[in-house]
């Protein structure tokens, strides 16, 4: 889709993109690298210095090296050649100098000083002049006439950065000095790095650290050669290669500086873009880093909406489901509905953990907001949700303080964050259970009053015994077996006719079992998997089978039927006869009291039709055990599938304490979440005080409690729940209730109202003190907590709007900045910010600067803090500009420890 750029009018197309950067990346320097120059590097026969400088810069190239640094020995020479050949290849030229400075009586050791390439090699010499060199230039017996200390400080003066070349050497501050004098050497404020040396790292630890070229990188006869160049150096993480951006790497090497060179190929989910279309960010896009992403800006400019946007276009908004979070959820909606409009769209690029790349579109119209997935390779369309491609860890502080509060929320919110993946009951077993709701309440209800219902057929039985005594005759009797042998065959057309219902429903049953699939189009190893194909063949062919025996059965009970009813209609001429010689008799024997008939013909069918109803019901009491014994199986199923969850929380919780610290502990409470049985109690409205609700939820089960209601047993429930036998009356008649439905929603509160698991997270603030629950913290030490935990695990992307927002200065440090300097190069972070500890501390590799006019917000410049357009900005949002800025350097010193 096109995106509007047209509010970004500050500044022209060329302009813009010379001002925008993508963020840091890693790139390969050698920052100790001799040439001709030096006594020490061995030149061909007939290589010329111009040849030599070619090869360097041409090996350099071919080596994937961005930057090297020309040091030789007390020289200048060898550097204007170099960078006139680097010109237009994209190797970057660092003018230096590798120092000798008088080592007392060791003799000489080693100084370097690295420049800006826009210096050259003018500054080399004029620093050389200011140290008033001894001897021969090029040569390692060449030396300044000042202390090392002198040196390293006119490095930094003269606007170099001061480095200790190979410190194990007899060259090196090591090697080559000891005791005080080398002490001296490494307390100096100007000393910037040191090459990496194995034997001397407790001395170095405070310096920036890397691997040259120049360690031991010679030929056989003690020479340095061009192939040196590179073997076994550093990678140094920049925006763009400058002198900037590797004094931002000696300032911060742990996260600036790989010194072995290599770094994991782990792929990773990760957001690469978003773009909107409508709204107060119209024609915005934003270019993610894979690492750690700052949004700055002023207040109003859209940065919340960018992590708005984000969730809404991931769909992954604050969930309907918990109600805790309903006033999130409502202010989300607002944002969507006042910031995007009716049609904005938000359109966001993506991998997923296989390193695939999505784009998602999703439009904003107010209802069901629909959604367009397509897989970028391929440009096919994904039925998959997005939440499902890529979950964030997403939230605002004003979440974390009401999911904190909440049980549910809380233990919904840490299941996601640690991917807890244990299915739990599945629709397939709550089916069954819905199912057996109906049968179980069906024989429940049958066997209600079976006994009042027999007792009231006897005695339909002996007042119509007493009125054919007085008519009794053969004629009578006849009549009598007449009107039974009828009643007998519209019982067997019944019978067939439930048969046959009973034969749809199962055929219609047959869809509602799920067996497992591979789509054709499956390229998965479940495709080609002999097993697993032949499962699927064995489920098709006994859905065929099961499919087509039922349709036959079905057929020949409907053949079947229909010869019932041909019986009953050629014994309808019988049954006609016998009627009108009964009535013959009647009228013979002159009983013709209408009243005497009709209330026999009445007391018949009253009969008839209640034995039969008694019939059925006692039919289907009989099933009652062996319906509950299913249904104890139910639970059963449904019981294990919750400790699995439980077991699988255990694990996850377990690891998720282990890697956030020792501050924290994440723990499950089995069941200790009551609030749905107990609101289900207060629903009902049944009359009873809420202390005896609670008595109840505390000490019956839900499964005891349904069967001591089905029961009508309240003397019982009064016993186990500690309360009068008058409340537990009114509760078993309130659940009870008198409405058909009533035992079917009573059961299923065996499977809908079970006490939940609640993940507990215990904080410990400081050192050796006592774990507390979190929702009894302070609103800082919640937001610390949750913001650890989303920190502590995994490598789905993380995406908080101001998370330093009710952290204290050092909880930022500690418990954000910390843990997201390590993970960064292995996990995506997207932060809105106004802390500079959090941003700048935490080292950013991509700030995106947003602004705002009349129009809307747009962005401004986006890259790594080394760049000149992105640098000044940090200061104006994160510092308050440039005079707080200098104020609070100056006011501070250079004596902070």
């Amino acid at each position: 889709m096109a995106v509007n750029h047209g509010r970004e009018r500050d500044m022209t197309g060329h302009e813009r993109s010379l001002a925008m950067g993508t963020g840091l990346r890693w790139v390969r320097m050698d920052l100790h690298v001799h040439t001709w120059a030096s006594a020490c590097f061995r030149r061909e026969g007939g290589a010329t210095e111009r040849s030599v400088a070619a090869a360097i810069v041409e090996h350099c190239v071919d080596s994937d090296i961005a930057a090297i640094a020309v040091t030789d020995h007390n020289t200048a020479a060898g550097i204007h050649l170099v960078d006139e050949a680097a010109r237009g290849t994209g190797l970057t030229v660092f003018p230096g100098v590798e120092i000798s400075v008088p080592a007392g009586k060791k003799g000489l050791f080693h100084i370097i000083g690295i420049f800006a390439p826009e210096f050259g090699h003018l500054a080399i010499e004029a620093l050389l002049q200011k140290l008033d060199m001894e001897g021969e230039p090029g040569s390692e017996t060449s030396y300044c006439d000042k202390t090392p200390r002198v040196t390293i400080e006119t490095i930094a003066d003269k606007g170099g950065l001061a480095v200790l070349p190979h410190p194990d050497s007899n060259q090196g501050i090591c090697g080559g000095a000891r005791g005080k004098f080398r002490d001296d050497v490494l307390q100096s404020r100007a000393l910037k790095a040191a090459e990496y040396a194995e034997k001397s790292r407790e001395y170095l630890e405070h310096l920036a650290t890397y691997r040259a070229s120049d360690g031991g990188a010679t030929d056989a006869n003690g020479k340095h050669t061009v192939d040196a160049i590179g073997k076994g150096c550093s990678l140094f993480k920049v925006e763009e290669v400058s002198f900037e951006a590797l004094r931002q790497c000696f300032a911060d090497p742990r996260t600036r500086i790989r010194v072995d060179g290599e770094l994991p190929r782990t792929a990773y989910p990760r957001i690469e873009r978003i773009e909107v279309a409508g709204g107060f960010l119209d024609g915005l896009t934003v270019e993610f880093h894979e690492g750690l992403n700052a949004i700055i800006g002023g207040k109003g400019v859209g940065k919340s909406l960018v992590v708005e946007f984000l969730r809404f276009g991931l769909c992954q908004e604050p969930t309907h489901a918990q109600a805790a979070l309903r006033p999130v959820r409502e202010d989300h909606q607002r944002k969507l509905e006042r910031r995007l409009g009716l049609g904005g769209m938000v359109i966001v690029d993506f991998r997923d953990r296989l390193g695939d790349r999505y784009r998602v579109t999703r439009t904003y119209d107010g209802d069901s907001n629909p959604v367009e997935t397509v897989n970028v390779e391929t440009s096919e369309s994904i039925s998959t949700s997005p939440a499902a491609l890529l979950p964030l860890v997403a939230f605002s502080q004003r979440e974390v303080i009401l999911t904190v509060e909440d049980d549910a929320s809380r233990t919904a919110w840490l299941d996601n964050l640690c991917a807890v993946d244990a299915p739990g009951p599945t629709a397939e077993l709550l089916s069954r259970f819905r199912q057996s709701d109906t049968q179980l309440a069906a024989a429940l209800r049958a066997r209600e009053g079976l006994e009042e219902d027999e007792s009231r057929i006897k005695q339909l039985g002996e007042r119509l015994e007493s009125i054919r005594q007085a008519t009794d005759s053969p004629v009578v009797r006849a009549m009598a077996w007449a009107n039974k042998k009828r009643a007998m065959i519209d019982d067997a057309i019944r019978y067939h006719e439930n048969v046959i219902d009973a034969l749809r429903a199962a055929i219609a049953g047959l869809d509602s079992y799920a067996w497992p699939t591979v789509p054709a189009d499956d390229s998965t190893e479940a495709a080609n998997d002999d097993a697993i194909r032949r499962c699927v063949e064995l489920c098709e062919r006994t859905s065929g089978e099961y499919g087509r025996v039922l349709a036959e059965l079905s057929a020949q009970v409907q053949n079947s039927l229909g010869e019932v009813r041909a019986i009953r209609g050629e014994y309808e001429a019988e049954y006609v006869t016998a009627q009108q010689a009964h009535a013959a008799e009647m009228r013979e024997l002159q009983i013709d009291d209408a009243n005497l008939r009709a209330e026999q013909v009445k007391l018949e069918k009253q009969l008839a039709e209640e034995t039969r109803a008694v019939a059925d019901r006692r039919k289907a009491s009989e099933r009652l055990p062996t319906l509950q014994a299913e249904r104890r199986a139910l639970l059963g199923e449904w019981h294990r599938a919750d400790e699995a969850v439980s077991a699988a929380r255990e694990e996850r919780f377990a690891a998720l304490t282990k890697s956030s610290g020792l501050g924290l502990k994440v723990e499950v409470r089995r069941g200790a979440n009551m609030e749905t049985y107990l609101q289900a109690l207060v629903d009902a409205r049944t009359g009873c005080r809420g202390d005896a609700l609670q008595a109840v939820v505390d000490r019956v089960g839900v499964s005891r409690l349904v069967s001591l209601v089905i029961e009508q047993d309240s003397v019982a429930l009064g016993d186990l729940a500690q309360i009068t036998h008058g409340q537990a009356e009114r509760l078993v008649l309130g659940l009870a209730g008198d409405d058909r439905v009533a035992i079917e929603k009573l059961l299923s509160w065996e499977y809908t109202h079970v006490p939940r698991d609640v993940a507990m997270v215990l904080y410990r603030a400081g050192t050796g003190g006592e774990f507390r629950a979190i929702h009894a913290l302070s609103v800082g030490q919640k937001c610390s907590a949750l913001t650890i935990l989303a920190l502590a695990d995994g490598t789905d992307p993380v995406v908080i709007d101001q998370p330093e927002d009710s952290l204290d200065i050092r909880g930022v440090w500690d418990d954000i900045v910390g843990p997201v300097r390590d993970a960064k190069e292995a996990r995506q972070f997207v932060f809105t910010t106004h802390n500079s500890t959090l941003a700048v501390a935490g080292d950013a590799d991509n700030y995106v600067v947003l602004v705002a006019d009349e129009d809307g917000g747009h962005l401004s410049t986006a890259g790594a803090l080394e760049l000149p357009s992105v640098r000044p900005e940090i200061v104006r949002h994160l510092e308050g500009g440039p005079e707080p800025y200098k104020l609070k350097r100056a006011k501070y010193g250079n004596d902070v420890e």
